[in-house]
């Protein structure tokens, strides 16, 4: 990793603050807003005047030392929000989708070889969601559902059953 920044629990740290743009309009945290503030109002039972949440419109730029998370793919692959303004954000994206995303999607494809093993339909649907969205690594085996594992005894299997039991490739992961 460069110089300035430091990795801490898969997050990046930077000591410097960094910017990027917004690409659609959002609504965000209040940078003047304070829990302290807010709730040491609400004990003196004093008006916080300050709003918690602010609309930004597209191109709003943020300078946050975490601005770079605006930047990648979101939960369940979604596309990112924000786009790098400066090289300290460009090489903390950088460093997050070459470096360290991989190792947090092959967390979860080691999870998706376990899933005939989860009991807890929701915790195997939840799982089943993330192999879909983030589809799988080059090399490794579709996931198989329950019903593709029951005809795992009949190895003849429709080319539709196939294709619908498989994990999409994501070949931009």
């Amino acid at each position: 990793m460069g110089a300035h920044h430091a990795e801490r629990d898969g997050y990046i740290e930077s000591k410097a603050t960094m910017k990027c743009k917004f690409l659609k309009p959002m609504r965000l945290v209040n940078p003047l807003w304070s829990d302290a503030d807010a709730a040491a109002a609400g004990r003196a039972q004093l008006p916080y005047h300050v709003p918690r949440l602010i609309d930004v419109g597209a191109g709003f730029e943020v300078d946050d030392p975490q601005a770079w998370i605006h930047c990648c793919p979101g939960e369940f692959n979604s596309p990112a929000i924000a786009t790098p303004s400066d090289d300290e954000c460009r090489e903390a994206v950088r460093v997050w989708m070459e470096e360290m995303r991989p190792k947090q999607i092959a967390v979860i494809k080691a999870q998706v070889e376990q899933i005939n093993m989860i009991k807890d339909p929701r915790d195997k649907q939840h799982l089943q969601a993330m192999a879909e969205a983030y589809g799988r690594l080059p090399g490794q085996k579709p996931v198989a559902s329950e019903s593709q594992v029951a005809s795992d005894e009949n190895p003849v299997a429709s080319e539709s059953q196939t294709e619908s039991n498989a994990v999409p490739d994501a070949g931009h992961i």
